[in-house]
């Protein structure tokens, strides 16, 4: 790689969701050919102590948890696996074999989701709700306990909202930006989305990724916020996308439901209905980033507008309009 590191990439196996490995991101990026890629089941410790006795890494960051926080609700043995019991042997393979490796695990904002309105530090005692929460915490407190008790080279990240043209679809801003570029080609579609009115904290992910290698390159064994330490309403996001494609809209409420109505054919096409909320969520929860900015000298520089844009011009450019 362009910075001196030989990499390598751990891929899940294909039985675990029973489709291939996407790895068309690295592609685009035209970095596929200079990762080494390997297939590893990190469920079973040995084989996650072979990797370390085979490589012998410097660096280790576990990115791979299972992110969904619908699907690790629906789904809570995959979740336990992936976020808890994989971790756990990844840390435990350090303080065996591997001492030198520093480690990064990236935590998540929604530790905090029991909160609603406030903004938080690394020292705001977490409020977990979710599946997928509370698998986060047990392995962020995991690590901790480690730092403690043996002395490891272990880091961790509070990340935030982090967005990119690079997202999966299931996720809300993918989801907007897919959805209004067909919507723009081929028109006479709808989409039903949750609450739009919640203030939430985003960034764009590669700043996000930048942090992290600060995080590791430093290795202080500190706790992180990673955040924009901003709010934005998420229906700014679909106006800033409404904008960049030129469609004239109207907000109509109805109630609890507000649909978005296309001025120029009279066709409500992204409603936002209480039936799509979510039962816990990131309500107004805004991330103190001042530690991370005074440490490490990190703050994010793009903005939600600048983010939509991102978003929009690679959907524009992978569907001719």
């Amino acid at each position: 790689m362009d910075d001196g590191f030989d990499v390598v990439g751990l891929q899940r196996p294909n039985n675990l969701y029973k489709k291939s490995q996407e790895t068309f991101r690295l592609k685009k990026l035209e970095i596929f050919d200079q990762i080494d890629l390997q297939v590893v089941d990190l469920r079973d410790i040995k084989n996650v102590e072979n990797i370390f006795k085979s490589y012998k890494p410097n660096y280790f960051a576990h990115l791979g948890s299972q992110s969904n926080v619908k699907k690790s609700s629906e789904i809570k043995e995959l979740t336990k696996e992936s976020n808890i019991e994989i971790t756990k042997n990844i840390v435990d393979t350090i303080d065996q074999y591997s001492k030198d490796t520093i480690f990064f695990f990236p935590s998540s904002a929604t530790i905090y989701e029991g909160y609603e309105n406030i903004e938080v530090d690394e020292i705001t005692k977490p409020l977990p709700k979710t599946e997928y929460a509370k698998s986060k915490l047990i392995s962020q407190n995991y690590i901790f306990n480690k730092i403690d008790e043996n002395d490891l080279q272990l880091n961790t990240g509070i990340m935030f909202s982090h967005e990119s043209e690079f997202r999966r679809s299931e996720f809300f801003t993918k989801k907007i930006t897919k959805f209004l570029v067909d919507y723009k080609k081929n028109g006479n579609i709808s989409l039903k989305v949750g609450n739009i009115f919640i203030d939430r904290d985003i960034g764009y992910a590669p700043e996000y990724v930048d942090a992290i290698y600060k995080i590791i390159k430093t290795n202080n064994r500190e706790n992180y916020i990673v955040s924009s330490n901003k709010l934005n309403k998420l229906n700014e996001f679909i106006n800033y996308c409404l904008e960049m494609l030129e469609i004239d809209y109207e907000l109509l409420v109805d109630g609890k439901t507000v649909s978005y109505l296309d001025k120029k054919n009279n066709y409500e096409f992204i409603s936002s209905e209480e039936n799509e909320f979510r039962d816990y969520d990131l309500v107004g929860i805004k991330g103190n980033n001042n530690k991370i900015l005074r440490d490490l000298n990190w703050s994010p520089k793009v903005g939600l507008n600048e983010i939509s844009k991102i978003m929009v011009d690679y959907e524009l450019k992978n569907k001719a309009i």
